[in-house]
């Protein structure tokens, strides 16, 4: 490790010497140390290299009051946390253009379905028009009424023979028209 203390009886300038030698004895520690952050390898390198890039371009006469390796830390450290709250952000700004998009899909699909629905009724209701009157009454009191066989037998003074016969042939008409 390079011991750097820099203070008030240091010189202000850091020179490239320095410089390397400070990249090269704290690098692969801070890494690790973003590392347990970020839970990236590639990220906590480039957030490392980032700080020391700025570091070279505006801090080199920084004065330090404790050293380089305490301010390297809670530097690396801050802006690793940065990156998970910007990434946290941007999560939650594509969820909610996922979900918008669901949405949007599923409005979609729910008026497609009600379409659907509603040519399937005008198309059932043009099919039970075709239908003899007796048929139809027949087919309806047990389909839409939900009665028995008996009771619609019980109802139209018919036996339930013939109840059984009227919508079976109203099933086989429908079918074969749909």
């Amino acid at each position: 490790m390079y011991p750097l203390k820099l203070n008030s009886e240091t010189p202000d300038f850091i020179d490239k010497e320095t410089f390397e030698n400070l990249f090269l004895s704290h690098c692969e520690a801070l890494c690790i140390s973003v590392y347990k952050i970020v839970g990236d390898a590639h990220i906590a390198e480039d957030i490392v290299q980032d700080f020391f890039y700025i570091f070279w371009k505006s801090h080199r006469n920084k004065q330090f009051s404790h050293s380089f390796l305490s301010y390297a830390q809670k530097s690396v450290r801050n802006r690793a946390f940065d990156y998970l709250n910007q990434k946290k952000k941007a999560n939650s700004v594509v969820k909610l253009v996922d979900d918008g998009a669901m949405m949007m899909d599923d409005a979609e699909e729910n008026k497609r379905l009600a379409e659907q629905q509603e040519y399937l009724y005008e198309r059932m209701e043009k099919e039970l028009g075709n239908l003899p009157d007796g048929r139809r009454k027949i087919f309806l009191l047990s389909n839409s009424n939900n009665l028995t066989y008996k009771q619609i037998a019980e109802k139209l003074n018919i036996s339930v023979n013939t109840v059984k016969t009227q919508i079976k042939l109203a099933y086989r008409q429908l079918r074969t028209n749909s």
